[in-house]
């Protein structure tokens, strides 16, 4: 078989999709031609090679190529975790650690830094896609997948490492990188074409897990495909040999098992040894009629005293892997119950945060006190007041971007969708099957008692939209008795009663223009703080301003926002700063669409059925702006 059989041909390089696994390239007419080269846009030599420019720090995308060839710089992916170890180019002694001939260290030092920050910092961190050499004959890749700088749970400092490398001439100076790989099969040439034309990465085509990384930091790995079989000296493969070993084990040395039914035991069954450990390997299959098994597999230790020494194999399907699961949360569930109490530690406000955020200190600080005293609250306001902005900071903040949770209340939403409820899921058989799946309060607080000195976050977004007595159920008890505990809904025979740990800190927000929805309930403004956030008043009221000095644009936006806001008579229907923190609508036309499009439509809408109101006119642009430069005369004046 020909070694590019299947792989995309030279002439497709261009217009070709990234599929994972892929091969791409080949000889064309005699020639050598880098496939890189061709699907990326990018230069024809060295491992790290970015499009744009990496003194600038502008970099729009970067190929990470691998030959594997090299003993002293051993770039590996661990497909167990996800993790991908790549070597920077600086791998000529004598040189300094940023003097290569690609700036490939240059673009690694930039993307570190910038992934360490906040959102509008992960933005700049070019999309980072990895290669590996397939043929030593002709140049054909194999893409490996889409990678981010660091690792999920570790700081992003940890994924740069300067390490220094001896040898001849004095040795180097090089980075030992850490990436994630995104669990991404396909990557569209809509989005390579959208990145090497210079656009955001968060252009049209972007991938979900790429934009979860840049949005929240959060990191969504590829986890679990079995890298292709390392070659052994009789020229068979390691899963040849397995399967060789397998077909050849007798029946009494080989156990395989199909599990129909999962039942408590009642043997008296003793910890193993440590010493005896065996590695369990699994592998997700197919039956001959479609349905889907997973296939564990442990090979003995040769410290055993006794048999069996040879393969021990199960496979399970849909509903025994639920089982599995829920048996697993459980028990850990009761572990974590019984060690001893951990308080989480809330980090104080910083001068860095409320600089990012233009707010002021001490009401960033007064937020995280009332968190503190009790960790739930509800930011209130009209609408472009940033009020999921601000939560999500905030939590970020006193949690890690890795531990912050976002839903959405809506009027479908129930107990079931937020908690625990029966969901239906298919049999191999095609039967219609309703199991307990845990919804993402129930996570989170699995996750909360096992790591009981991080502190998660659950943000509600527009709480009030969702009936949230029918959606928190018994559970209001326990936000206000954190201590107590309450057999659940769905709870069964082998299900300890629950308890909401102290360190889930659960932030809502709540619109209060939309008359057509309900506020909260008494029972329910007990169990939160409540901060509001109105535009009339600070920290609000002068973050647009702060907003627009800070970004070196004029004040014309603030002063309309404050001359409009102070004809409008209700507090809820006044309007926030959000709307003009962006700079495509701060052109004179940008406020004019903006105005157009945003704000008019609004406050015909809360005006609808006034009689007496035009609101078109009574808050037209032009209207608004001779009443600001109006009011500016008269200040002007005064002095």
């Amino acid at each position: 078989m020909s070694e590019d059989e299947g792989a995309v041909p030279v002439d497709e390089l261009t217009t070709t999709d990234l599929r994972v696994g892929g091969l791409y390239g080949g000889v064309t007419a005699g020639r050598s031609i880098d496939p890189v080269s061709r699907l990326l846009g990018v230069g024809i030599q060295g491992g790290i090679r970015g499009k744009g420019s990496p003194t600038r720090d502008k970099t729009q995308l970067v190929a990470l190529y691998s030959t594997g060839g090299e003993a002293e710089w051993p770039d590996s992916l661990d497909v167990r975790t996800g993790v991908l170890t790549y070597y920077g180019d600086n791998k000529t002694p004598g040189r300094a650690l940023l003097d290569t001939n690609n700036k490939g260290n240059l673009i690694l030092r930039n993307a570190f830094a910038a992934a360490a920050g906040v959102t509008e910092d992960r933005v700049r961190v070019p999309p980072f896609f990895y290669f590996e050499r397939v043929s030593e004959r002709g140049p054909i890749v194999r893409f490996c997948g889409l990678v981010v700088p660091g690792m999920p749970g570790a700081p992003i400092a940890n994924g740069l490492r300067e390490i220094s490398h001896g040898g001849v001439g004095g040795g180097s100076a090089n980075y030992e990188a850490k990436f994630t790989l995104l669990d991404e099969s396909v990557i569209s040439r809509q989005w390579l074409d959208a990145l090497a034309a210079g656009d955001s990465p968060l252009s049209v085509g972007c991938p979900q897990s790429w934009r979860e990384w840049v949005e929240y930091g959060k990191y969504r790995p590829a986890i679990g495909e079995s890298p292709a079989p390392r070659e052994l000296e009789n020229g068979s493969n390691l899963a040849d040999q397995s399967e060789l070993d397998d077909d050849n084990l007798t029946e009494e040395g080989q156990s395989v098992a199909r599990i129909l039914k999962i039942v408590r035991s009642t043997q008296n069954i003793q910890p193993h040894k440590l010493e005896n450990g065996v590695t369990c390997q699994y592998k997700v299959i197919d039956t001959d009629d479609g349905e889907v098994l997973v296939h564990l597999s442990t090979f003995g230790s040769d410290g055993r005293e006794s048999p069996p020494k040879s393969s021990q194999s199960m496979q399970f399907d849909r509903e025994r892997s639920a089982e599995i699961v829920q048996i697993l949360r459980r028990a850990f569930r009761r572990t974590a119950e019984g060690a001893s109490k951990v308080e989480p530690v809330f980090p104080d406000a910083t001068d860095g945060l409320a600089e990012k955020l233009f707010v002021p200190k001490d009401w960033l600080q007064d937020c995280i006190e009332l968190l503190r005293d009790r960790p739930q609250l509800i930011f209130y306001g009209p609408p472009g007041t940033g009020k999921t902005y601000l939560a999500r900071k905030i939590a970020e903040h006193i949690s890690g971007p890795d531990n912050v949770t976002i839903v959405q209340f809506h009027p479908s939403y129930s107990y079931e969708d937020f908690f625990e409820g029966f969901r239906p899921s298919k049999s191999g058989g095609g039967q219609l099957l309703y199991d307990v799946h845990d919804g993402p309060l129930k996570v989170i607080a699995d996750e909360a008692r096992l790591n009981p000195e991080k502190i998660y976050t659950l943000i509600i977004d527009e709480i009030n939209r969702g009936n949230v007595a029918k959606i928190f159920g018994e559970l209001y008890f326990l936000l206000e008795y954190r201590d107590k505990d309450l057999n659940l809904m769905y709870s069964d025979e082998f299900d300890p009663a629950f308890t909401l740990p102290d360190n889930i800190v659960i932030i809502g927000t709540m619109n209060t223009a939309d008359r057509s929805i309900a506020l909260l309930d008494s029972a329910m403004r007990r169990r939160f703080a409540f901060v509001s956030l109105h535009p009339s008043e600070e920290p609000t009221k002068g973050v647009l301003r702060q907003w627009l000095a800070s970004n070196g644009y004029d004040t014309e936006a603030a002063d309309l926002m404050d001359t409009l806001n102070s004809e409008i008579e209700d507090e809820d229907f006044k309007i926030g700063p959000s709307y003009f923190m962006r700079p495509a609508a701060l052109s004179a036309q940008g406020i004019e669409r903006t105005w157009r499009t945003s704000i008019l439509p609004l406050l015909e809408e809360y005006h609808y059925g006034d009689r007496g109101i035009e609101a078109r006119e009574k808050y037209s642009l032009s209207e608004i702006r001779r009443l600001s430069r109006n009011s500016r005369n008269a200040s002007e004046d005064a002095e």
